[in-house]
């Protein structure tokens, strides 16, 4: 009979591609029976001394099962991290797709053979998409495990810190680092072992529980996709994307600069203008707020006018708000375009604007490495990170690196693009392939909106035909198309396009799309879901019924880019005939767009078969789904379209 194992490793932090390994792993089997093995750390180094004799009868004990992992992508890797290496057998999921073998570019020492593996995380989001995912929360819900264990050890953590630092040594700044410390400082110590050993029954629990509610759901066939995806997404963070490390601190410099200017223009205005006797804080919303609007309690009639600013919009908490687009919206519409009030607030736009693009640099140059000769990020992504099925990331977060810059005012400018500092290394190129329109296509697929299916498959401006039907400009035709997606409601839109009665004008202009939104909204109030297009369930709100168009179609989207992402990696395997995939690898998974690494000169072929597949993904659930191929030899901002 197939061994069942959940498997939990505890690690001295969660940077696994900076050296953090685990000094614990804790395991439980179907029966209930638990295992751990823990090793001390070394104070300084902070590295785990495990025995050698330790991994191997571990790795003894796990080989030929089946293991259960909450997260398998973390701990997979972390034992890669102690040089284990786990081989998968290749086994049946669904239809074409199948495992494979994941991938590892590090030495290893121990080697298991695992039949396959299940991962309560995913289940967990198949299973309900809005609920939270983490190990402790989903145990608390529908285990009544409480995490008692966890606050005791945290307890003994900081009691071990204490006595260190009374001792002159050095600890970690995060206590949640730090829970080899209290074994470090009392070898009798029973409190990682409790709370390490829970999470492995709490893991194997509830894949009993979900392997149960997953097949009464009907969802296992979006529960295998999820998985069919961790092999690829395993080694897309492996790989990682290449940044050009001198344009990197040069851009840095230069957006500080910019920011620096813009605020000794600031101070200088306030002082010469007496506004304030302090100096004046630009990063801070208060003193902002009180140049814009007065200061009630000011010493002089000049302080408590202020710049005489109308107060268009307050905070949640009732205060007034200086945000970005509180902002955008006085210096638009609400403040004389010559006067002192609208000067203020660009200075102060462009101070952030320049701050934010600096801030995001910094943050990745503190976590880019070196590795060889070339200098990489590692982006986490996260399958598991939104309410649909769209993929989030981090370290950094690649949802933040637009395809194009735009300015203080959010007009598009070549400035202001992050993905300046991203490209292929040298003998390298990037292939990066976007589809076009992704969202509004199945918008009008679901819909069934006559209109736009017609010009879609006409080729015509979607923007423009909006525009012309409402009577309104392209830009706010635009910003309608996607206000729809994304929710917008009535106020917002009658605000982009300053019709009062614009609910009206868009029902008569797509009434294909107003049925299918009130049919969607009636559906969530109904049964509190919706299902995308891949039969992906996910929870709405029922107070928010009116996001379940947003949900459906973001959830369609991602669908069809992760079928696509499963073809394409199949299509991209090496073979006698094709030896260049094996040059390839694909790296980035930004909104529709996927990024792929290949030999300079190996890569003729392959624009062809990615644009092919992605868009035999789309066909396959019934959406056209045209794709968009550049190609990028320097900057990733600079890459030329591709003609095929």
């Amino acid at each position: 009979m197939q061994k069942l194992i959940a498997l939990d490793t505890e690690t001295t932090g969660v940077n696994l591609f900076q050296g953090d390994a685990p000094f614990a792993i804790s395991t439980c089997d179907s029966e209930g029976v638990t295992r751990l093995w823990e090793w001390p750390v070394s104070i300084h180094s902070r590295q785990p001394m495990p025995p050698s004799e330790d991994l191997k009868e571990f790795i003894d004990y796990i080989d030929g099962s089946t293991l259960v992992f909450h997260n398998a992508k973390f701990d997979i890797r972390a034992l890669q991290n102690l040089g284990i290496r786990l081989v998968f057998e290749e086994v049946d999921s669904i239809r074409e797709q199948t495992w494979s073998t994941l991938p590892y570019s590090h030495s290893h020492e121990f080697e298991a053979t695992i039949h396959s593996f299940e991962d309560t995380l995913l289940a967990s989001h198949v299973c309900d998409s809005v609920e939270p995912h983490g190990l402790k929360e989903l145990a608390e819900k529908y285990l009544d495990i409480l995490d008692d264990d966890q606050e005791d050890l945290l307890d003994a953590v900081r009691a071990a810190r204490r006595q260190l630092k009374s001792r002159g040594e050095e600890v970690s700044p995060n206590v949640k680092s730090d829970y080899w410390l209290p074994k470090a400082v009392d070898e009798t110590s029973t409190h990682l072992k409790k709370y390490a050993v829970q999470d492995a029954v709490r893991t194997m629990l509830l894949w009993r529980m979900y392997e149960q509610v997953m097949i009464e759901k009907k969802c296992l066939p979006q529960y295998y996709t999820r998985k069919a995806l961790l092999p690829i997404t395993y080694r897309m963070e492996s790989e990682g994307v290449t940044i050009k490390k001198v344009l990197l601190s040069r851009e840095i410099k230069r957006y500080n600069h910019s920011a620096t200017v813009v605020e000794a223009a600031c101070v200088k205005f306030i002082r010469d203008k007496k506004l304030q006797d302090d100096d004046f804080n630009i990063r801070s919303g208060k003193q902002i707020q009180k140049i814009l609007y007065g200061d009630p309690e000011g010493s002089n009639r000049r302080r408590v006018r202020g710049l005489n600013c109308p107060i268009t919009e307050l905070t949640d908490g009732g205060g007034i708000s200086t945000s970005a687009s509180t902002l955008l919206n006085l210096y638009h519409d609400h403040v004389p375009k010559s006067g002192h009030g609208r000067a203020f607030i660009s200075q102060i736009l462009r101070y952030r604007k320049n701050r934010t693009c600096a801030q995001y640099l910094q943050s990745y140059k503190d976590i880019m490495q070196k590795e060889g000769k070339k200098t990489l990020l590692h982006p986490s992504f996260n399958q598991t990170g939104t309410r649909t099925t769209r993929w989030s990331s981090s370290n950094p977060n690649g949802q933040n690196i637009g395809s194009g810059g735009k300015d203080a005012f959010g007009n598009e400018v070549e400035d202001f693009c992050l993905r300046d500092v991203f490209g292929p290394a040298t003998g390298r190129v990037w292939i990066c392939s976007d589809y076009s329109q992704l969202e509004l296509r199945i918008l009008a697929v679901l819909s069934q909106e006559t209109r736009l299916l017609e010009a879609f498959e006409n080729d015509e401006d979607i923007h423009s035909l909006t525009a012309d039907l409402c009577g309104i400009s392209r830009k706010a035709a635009k910003g309608v198309n996607y206000g729809i997606i994304y929710g917008a409601g009535s106020a917002k839109l009658e605000d982009m396009t300053g019709l009062s009665n614009f609910d009206k004008v868009f029902k008569e202009a797509y009434p294909g799309i107003s049925k299918f939104m009130e049919a969607t909204t009636k559906q969530v109030t109904k049964d509190g879901f919706v299902k995308t297009i891949g039969g992906y369930r996910l929870v709405v709100p029922r107070h928010k019924p009116y996001i379940g168009t947003n949900y459906i179609v973001q959830g369609s989207a991602g669908d069809i880019l992760n079928r696509a992402m499963i073809m394409v990696d199949q299509e991209l395997k090496y073979d006698d005939d094709f030896p260049e995939n094996n040059k390839g690898y694909l790296i980035m998974c930004i909104h529709d767009e996927l990024v792929f690494d290949f030999e300079l000169g190996k890569a003729k072929k392959v624009p062809t078969i990615i644009k092919a597949a992605m868009e035999e993904a789309g066909k396959d659930l019934g959406v056209i789904t045209p794709v968009d191929i550049k190609r990028v030899t320097q900057r990733w901002s600079d890459g030329k379209e591709l003609k095929l």
